[in-house]
């Protein structure tokens, strides 16, 4: 327990001032469960998820797994899994009602736990967002909101009631001449990433493969090449663009995104 708090991989609810629940949600998997194709894919995994007995049937549980897919997805993560004990079923029967898929059941001499599930990361719905004050908090960064003039596109193509436009982050898009800002699609989750030559643009819904859409060109901001930046459209009142640096081999907690010098990242 003490290298996931030592981490900040373990996360409490509080209403007021009284503690509720807790969720660990980390970025390690265990080697015993999960395959090495598993294990080096993009994934958050929840563990030690308990609320207070008190509080029991208010469904602060399904709460803190929604949060832990939302958490996960705004750092980049494609899965969400969790372990459970093989012979509690009712659990079992508990996580399959709320959207998680049963893999397998992995049977590990001296290990209770060995029944896996996934779901793909995803962002909170609005109403369970607005019960929650996430601290530390990821960022929200400046951003011009475009609101088209025709809210249907005339040859029936889907289009966003609004789209954010980055203008720290200029963008060469494949399909567009010249640089533009950066075009944040509600409902999209894009990546800036450096591939060892240059810095890579991408893009991808919940449950999809990232997909390379532009390089970046100019920016105001300083990046470090040893970070992914990652943007997701938190959907409230107002409206607003966040951005997480995320160190890919460390724990999913926000890194500062102020210039040099930076954070020692191995």
């Amino acid at each position: 327990m003490r290298p996931s708090l030592e981490r900040g991989d373990v996360w409490l609810l509080y209403d007021d001032a009284s503690l509720v629940g807790t969720v660990t949600v980390e970025t390690e998997g265990d080697a015993d469960f999960w395959s090495a194709n598993e294990l080096a894919q993009r994934a958050g995994y929840v563990s030690k998820l308990a609320v207070r007995r008190a509080r029991a049937g208010e469904e602060l549980g399904k709460l803190l797994l929604g949060w832990a897919g939302d958490h996960a997805y705004r750092f980049g993560c494609d899965w969400l899994r969790l372990d459970a004990w093989k012979n509690n079923e009712a659990l079992h029967t508990y996580y399959a009602e709320r959207g998680w898929t049963f893999l397998r059941t992995v049977d590990v001499p001296n290990r209770h736990s060995g029944t896996l599930f996934q779901q793909a990361t995803m962002p909170l719905d609005r109403i369970s967002r607005q019960l929650l004050s996430e601290v530390p908090n990821i960022p929200t960064i400046d951003s011009l909101v475009r609101v088209p003039p025709e809210p249907v596109d005339p040859a029936g193509n889907w289009r966003p009631g609004h789209t954010h436009e980055c203008q720290q982050f200029q963008v060469s898009y494949e399909w567009l001449s010249g640089p533009r800002p950066l075009l944040i699609v509600p409902g999209y989750r894009y990546e800036i990433r450096h591939d060892g030559r240059e810095w890579k643009v991408y893009s991808g819904q919940p449950g999809t493969a990232w997909r390379e859409v532009g390089e970046l060109g100019e920016t105001s901001m300083t990046l470090n090449p040893k970070l992914r930046y990652v943007f997701t459209h938190d959907d409230g009142e107002p409206c607003a663009v966040r951005l997480a640096a995320v160190d890919p081999h460390g724990p999913l907690s926000p890194i500062s995104l102020t210039s040099p010098p930076f954070p020692e990242v191995n």
